[in-house]
């Protein structure tokens, strides 16, 4: 009998220990919290978010260029600021459902000990996961995993200390009241018998009494958890006191003050946070975008736990209520509504008229199409006449035309590679040959970026050296992550001048402000109108920016020259089918607020606003014209490459050797046939899901039918030289603007693939006619250049 009796109390000491209660009772209340944890831990163990790269922002963070100590401990710390929020956001929410924690000294403290279940189960499997891809995927030795892992344990001790010495210092407890450990205490003896009546009921304002005992009345009416054994500071198992005995206002007055004085603590975090946005642009606070995220997350879990302290169960109406007005408010004022600008654009000017007529009468409007095409037959001319001159296959140069995809920060690397060996083996006339470049998002930055080294012939700035490569591969992500969290979230209260103008500071200007220190200045200031002579003397190809509005799908046709052609209905066009316009032209639409003072830099970023990460620009329109990136509508610059060729169709009949199309794409072509899913839940979401997943292979098909039925209607011949990107499934690169060391190599390593080398070799064939003695490089440099210098 005494046996099963002491068996009977095990189990129940075990059933209700603290810890496995605490976790039950995240199981039942706290799902969204739950949530925030699976989302950690599926990125941690690369389960979510393997293709935009974000298990790598975790498991491998980058701080100025460098994977370190410092880097992961800058990690670490932002994840214990997240635990102390997850301990502070139980404590306040459920704490009074424990009610012998307030019968302990430390009640925080020990609260946090045996709130630790989860966030040591997930300390544990990133220490895991991060050594294991730190060996597996970037080669470290094993020395400097132990250093990088053990600077992320430093990071969460330092702010879990910081955190505790605040509270310990801070928190009102029992022993305070008593003057003694309450452990030491018979559980039968009366605590009013210590401390005397005086103290257990000692006054107090009357406002706060009555806040405290409206308080009481709503926890003593919520359910009680039991607790039998607890865990303490040093991991000893001990036995819980029961609580009935006590005064229960003095136990009412100590949970009060804790979440009074916690929600000071979270207030005040929260208030820093923000005030380090004044620093976003600052290199310093450029930390790990793992870091900004889990900024993020502690930021929105003090909220809500402040927020509860002060108002308890009103707390989810408050919020639902408060997100209802702040819409409604949306639509009678803009006050905090913080537009992201076009840094150039004159906001103060009337607003262009955008409706249908509008966008109708420009379409239609073929005098204008018909005189700007035929003011670029003197620049065609020009290009002719510089070529002829050069070795070229056939009787008549063949007219090159670049057109590049999306992908971010491997798009813009990988086109700038492939430019570099395709300029060397040209003898560096690849730009000479090149009448039109266009694409989206990271690609076309990069093509660009070429282009402006290649007009500038300056001998420091080599476009063929490797340095180029190493400027362009650094990381972009870390500080639009952390401009995000610390400023576009709240309060944008910064603000940047060009010119005349003055804009709102967000993280669009940190994208470009890193993005002229990739690429050594050579952007800066730069405005749209000031390439227009270059290009019209045929000195650099025309480039095409075509962002996309989402008002209603249009492409906005963003150019130095006025090319009203590539947006206008054709007057050469037979068939009488009434259609609508897909396109705008910017420089007429915007032409009284300052189209042609259009930072390059802003329109390089409105081709590259992927959702989210760099802010949707807005237009000064009415209504207000807002665009993102151009892979929505073209990812690679195919519609205006065809509408250029379908103007000038003649022309080019007449003129060159035909034309060749060198596309660049960040993804291979070939793709298998997916499967579908036979589950359940996959039968539900593949509809959706399979929209998004055969996006770009939606497009690649459209490009093809497109590229037949343009060969098939043109008196010239038609070449298509494809460069594709390469890799394994299992060598995913991020489709981000952070690339790790492997990412990058695995790009640089694709160049040379045997599959692209074929390619290259027919672009030189087509453009020089014969096979020279410029071959292919490896992947760490291309063959110097030797070919003619620009003409200035």
């Amino acid at each position: 009998m005494t046996a099963r009796i002491k068996f009977r109390q095990w189990t129940r000491r075990v059933m209700y220990f603290f810890p496995i209660q605490l976790l039950l009772l995240h199981l039942k209340k706290n799902h969204l919290l739950l949530l925030t944890w699976l989302v950690l831990f599926g990125y941690v163990t690369e389960s979510l978010g393997v293709k935009y790269g974000v298990p790598n922002l975790f498991l491998y963070p980058e701080y100025f260029g460098r994977v370190n100590f410092l880097s992961y401990a800058i990690l670490g710390f932002a994840v214990g600021g997240f635990i102390t929020a997850f301990n502070l956001y139980s404590y306040t929410m459920h704490g009074y459902r424990f009610p012998f924690i307030l019968t302990i000294a430390r009640p925080f403290l020990k609260f946090n000990v045996n709130n630790a279940v989860i966030p040591v189960v997930f300390i544990l499997t990133y220490l895991w996961c991060s050594a294991r891809f730190q060996s597996a995927k970037e080669l470290v030795p094993a020395l400097d995993i132990i250093a990088n892992l053990a600077g992320f344990l430093v990071g969460i001790g330092v702010f879990l200390l910081l955190a505790l010495l605040y509270f310990t210092r801070t928190n009102t407890d029992i022993t305070k009241l008593l003057g003694k450990d309450p452990e030491d205490l018979r559980p039968d003896e009366p605590l009013v018998d210590i401390i005397g009546p005086q103290h257990a009921h000692a006054p107090r304002g009357g406002s706060e009494r009555r806040k405290a005992l409206r308080w009481l009345r709503r926890q003593q009416r919520s359910e009680k958890w039991r607790v039998e054994t607890y865990l303490s500071p040093r991991l000893r198992i001990m036995l819980a006191r029961r609580s009935d005995h006590y005064d229960q206002e003095l136990l009412r007055d100590v949970l009060w003050q804790n979440h009074i004085n916690g929600s000071i603590f979270e207030v005040v975090l929260v208030l820093s946070f923000i005030a380090l946005g004044a620093f976003s642009d600052v290199g310093l606070f450029f930390i790990p975008a793992g870091a900004s995220a889990f900024l993020l997350f502690t930021m929105l879990l003090m909220l809500i736990s402040a927020l509860f302290s002060w108002m308890q169960g009103w707390t989810g109406t408050v919020v639902i209520g408060t997100i209802v007005l702040l819409n409604w408010m949306s639509h009678h004022t803009e006050r905090f509504l913080y537009d992201s600008h076009a840094y150039g654009l004159d906001y103060t000017a009337t607003p262009a008229v955008y409706d249908r007529a509008t966008i109708a009468a420009l379409a239609n409007d073929t005098a204008t199409a018909r005189a700007d095409a035929e003011r670029l037959v003197a620049t065609l001319e020009q290009w002719k006449a510089d070529n002829t001159a050069l070795p070229h296959a056939g009787d008549r140069p063949p007219l090159v035309i670049v057109n590049t995809s999306g992908g971010g920060l491997r798009a813009l690397l990988w086109t700038f590679r492939c430019l570099q060996v395709a300029d060397s083996m040209l003898g560096g006339t690849l730009m000479d040959r090149t009448v039109l470049i266009s694409g989206s998002s990271g690609g076309l930055i990069g093509a660009t970026y070429f282009r402006q080294l290649y007009l500038l012939a300056n001998d420091t700035l080599d476009r063929a050296s490797p340095e180029r490569i190493t400027e362009l591969s650094g990381d972009m992500l870390n500080p639009l992550v952390f401009s995000f969290v610390t400023n576009d979230m709240f309060i944008r209260y910064r603000s940047v001048k060009y010119g005349t103008n003055r804009y709102t500071l967000d993280r669009g200007a940190t994208f470009e402000q890193r993005l002229n220190a990739s690429t050594n200045q050579v952007f800066s200031d730069l405005r749209i109108g000031d390439l227009a002579q270059a290009e019209r003397e045929a000195r650099i190809p025309m480039l095409v920016i075509a962002p996309t509005s989402i008002n209603d799908g249009r492409r906005l046709v963003i150019a130095a020259q006025p090319m009203a052609f590539l947006t206008s209905i054709s007057p050469q066009a037979r068939s009488s089918i009434p259609s609508q316009p897909e396109a705008i032209e910017f420089q007429r639409l915007f032409s009284d607020q300052g189209a042609k003072d259009l930072l390059l830099t802003t329109a390089l970023r409105m081709n590259a606003t992927f959702p989210y990460i760099t802010p949707v620009v807005t237009l000064p329109s009415d209504p207000p014209m807002r665009v993102m990136d151009a892979g929505v509508r073209d990812n690679y610059g195919y519609r205006a490459t065809l509408a250029f060729l379908h103007t000038y169709r003649e022309w080019i009949a007449a003129n060159t050797g035909g034309v060749v199309l060198l596309q660049l794409r960040d993804t291979q072509k070939e793709l298998e046939v997916q499967s579908s899913s036979a589950s359940l839940i996959g039968r539900i979401t593949d509809p959706v899901g399979s929209v998004y997943d055969n996006f770009v292979r939606v497009q690649d098909q459209d490009y093809d039918l497109m590229l037949r039925l343009a060969g098939a209607g043109h008196d010239f011949p038609l070449h298509l030289v494809d460069i594709q990107l390469r890799h394994d499934a299992e060598e995913q690169i991020s489709l981000n603007w952070h690339l790790t060391a492997l990412e990058r190599r695995r790009v640089l390593r694709s160049i040379g693939s045997a599959t692209n080398r074929t390619a290259f070799e027919r672009l030189q064939r087509l453009v020089l006619g014969t096979p020279t003695d410029r071959k292919m490089s490896g992947e760490n440099a291309p063959v110097p250049v030797t070919g003619p210098a620009p003409r200035p």
